[in-house]
């Protein structure tokens, strides 16, 4: 299939996020380069992309250069698969899991920019700046520093500062009055100006979701999805506090104690004196544990998955006791992209 790029007039591209976790052996050129090719393999329902150098400086604002670096380095670690001069096939399956979205409009656009000397300038995004972007559109309005976007993303602090710069310029972010980040470990407050057109692309997307135009099974579908991931994510979180209170050594052996003494209490089940005096010693036990978890920051209700769910009239099982569907659903999550839409990129940018 070729013109792929020009003929599935897409908003947005998908990044798997495990990328960014693995920066350091990719460049976030590359990892931009993966996510455009997997987003195309999604949309056309095939292995094989097939993407001309032409599309990739016209439609991605991609040099020769920088897609001949990118191929040389997925082939290298044999994430890719190149047959021809134009055919690509991603090895691995890297479009399945998280995605970092990002609108396919900041490749190409030459921003107008205004600094804050009062200096007037036009610029296109790097790409470090376009995965930041991705980053604050993806998740919404966040609250972070820029040691928590640098670890997520891969990259350094300071490129996240100058880039949350440069998109302010851009008139891209803002951040509230009086509350902007002044170094690594104060969190900012970031908030996305949703005056540019891939946010009226992704509102008639969420309109069509209104108006019924996804079939049942689909909505089923994404709702089980939707709990599963909550519950999963809870149970993570859960196990993630067993391990830090196992990992304390006092801790491990109280609750070693506890077990063994909570066995003979069950045992001497006649001998009433034997009793009393096992369960003063568990109550001891118990109230140690409570304390050396406390300075843990921790409580033993953390270790249940019960502790971390989004919604409790449902345990994120998406039914109510009465058995009806519950009412926290979220069908899209704010920065979820509608995928194909019927302008074209060229378009986006009159």
């Amino acid at each position: 299939m070729t013109g792929t790029a020009a003929k599935l007039n897409m908003y947005f591209m998908s990044m798997p996020r495990k990328l960014c976790a693995d920066g350091g052996r990719l460049s976030v050129s590359t990892q931009f380069f993966v996510g455009i090719l997997s987003t195309l393999a999604k949309l056309t329902k095939s292995d094989e992309t097939t993407l001309t150098r032409k599309e990739m400086r016209e439609e991605w604002g991609i040099a020769p250069a920088t897609a001949t670096r990118s191929i040389r380095a997925l082939t290298d670690l044999k994430q890719l698969e190149k047959d021809g001069q134009s055919t690509f096939k991603l090895v691995g399956g890297e479009e399945n899991g998280k995605q970092w979205h990002c609108p396919t409009e900041l490749f190409t656009r030459t921003f107008k920019m205004k600094d804050d000397d009062g200096n007037v300038f036009e610029r296109t995004l790097t790409p470090c700046t376009r995965l930041v972007y991705a980053y604050i559109y993806t998740k919404g309005d966040i609250e972070a520093t820029y040691d928590d976007i640098a670890n997520e993303l891969g990259i350094d602090a300071s490129t996240v500062s100058n880039a949350t710069k440069y998109l302010r310029w851009a008139k891209l972010i803002r951040f509230p009055k009086y509350y902007v980040g002044k170094n690594r470990y104060v969190k900012s407050k970031i908030k996305l100006i949703t005056r540019w057109v891939w946010f009226k692309a992704e509102k008639k997307y969420r309109s069509r979701l209104k108006n019924g135009q996804i079939t049942e099974e689909q909505e089923q579908e994404e709702r089980e999805d939707y709990y599963r991931k909550l519950r999963d994510k809870a149970e993570k979180r859960a196990e993630k506090a067993r391990r830090r209170a196992e990992r304390n050594i006092k801790y491990k052996e109280v609750a070693e104690e506890i077990t063994s003494v909570r066995a003979l209490y069950f045992e001497a089940c006649d001998n009433l004196a034997k009793r009393a005096e096992l369960g003063e010693q568990l109550n001891v036990l118990t109230a140690e544990s409570v304390q050396i978890l406390e300075d843990l920051g921790l409580s033993e209700e953390m270790f249940d998955a019960r502790y971390y769910v989004k919604c409790k009239a449902c345990n994120d099982t998406g039914r109510t006791d009465t058995g009806a569907q519950c009412s926290c659903y979220n069908k899209r999550k704010r920065g979820s992209p509608p995928g194909k839409a019927k302008e074209g990129v060229g378009e986006l940018n009159n």
